[in-house]
């Protein structure tokens, strides 16, 4: 396994999408940044927060079993994705891949592996052979992409094409976009460095007066009962200051809300600046 750790690098976000000339355009994947490490028939699978790598291979057999078939990845590379579930429509959505991402319970593991089954979208490779893949650009790394990575169940290309329109004629159904020029070099810890993002997801900040357990995390519910699910270590928070307090605030991203709650809704560990600190005023 590579010995060196990081922080992601993050794209910027931008409201204008700007010159389409030296650009490609890619599907933002609605998932969980992630690090998978190919050293057959070793296979590590990290959560890639900060400087830390939580290896979590454990959590995804579907994902490992295939990658040592030794088909999908190429071997002795380290790639950098997106790992997320699919709805009926083929789209990644963060909130349903919470459900799988937070599990401990070898039982439950291996049961939602067959009801929720996980897809990486490698978008960067950072690592071929033991040599750091750390100076080439987008467009050398998107030529690695499309010979190292073969589509198979679990692990699949990001639809990229030259220009955004067939992405914008989808807004409403996925994340948003992601706009790389072709010239560009991933920074390690940086944000931009020619890497951008728009999204299409509505943002608001919601007050929530209840919860109820779940198998895995809790739904949070607003005071006119619209839902959203929470999984991972923010749980506890939520919980704490719907006790002591009655309520809880946290920013949402979401695809629609309606009568009956918000479509697709997730409180997301990259786009949440706060949770339970926010004032009421703020809504």
């Amino acid at each position: 396994m590579i010995n060196k750790t990081f922080r992601p690098m993050k794209p910027k976000r931008v409201d204008e999408i700007g010159e389409y000339d030296g650009r490609i355009f890619q599907e933002k994947i609605d998932g969980g940044n992630s690090v998978v490490d190919v050293d057959l028939p070793n296979i590590n699978i990290i959560h890639a927060r900060d400087k830390t790598w939580n290896i979590r291979t454990y959590r995804y057999p579907e994902l490992v079993k295939e990658i040592q078939q030794g088909k999908v990845l190429r071997n002795k590379c380290t790639y950098i994705g997106e790992l997320t579930v699919l709805d009926k429509d083929g789209v990644g959505r963060l909130w349903t891949f919470g459900k799988r991402s937070h599990l401990e319970n070898q039982f439950q593991i291996r049961r939602l592996s067959k009801i929720y089954p996980v897809v990486f979208y490698p978008h960067h490779i950072i690592q071929d052979n033991g040599e750091m893949l750390d100076t080439l650009t987008y467009e050398e790394i998107m030529r690695l992409l499309a010979t190292y990575v073969n589509e198979g169940d679990h692990v699949k290309q990001i639809p990229t094409f030259e220009n955004p329109q067939p992405l914008l004629e989808q807004k409403g159904k996925i994340e948003g976009m992601v706009i790389k020029e072709l010239s560009g070099i991933y920074q390690f810890g940086k944000r931009g460095s020619g890497w951008t993002k728009k999204k299409f997801l509505q943002e608001k900040t919601v007050k929530f007066i209840s919860y109820i357990e779940k198998e895995i995390g809790i739904n949070l519910f607003t005071d006119d009962n619209k839902e959203i699910h929470l999984s991972g270590n923010r749980v506890k928070l939520a919980v704490e200051q719907i006790e002591q307090k009655g309520y809880v605030m946290a920013e949402i991203e979401f695809y629609a809300e309606t009568d009956k709650g918000f479509r697709d809704a997730s409180i997301k560990s990259d786009f949440i600046k706060r949770i339970g600190n926010l004032k009421e005023a703020e809504i």
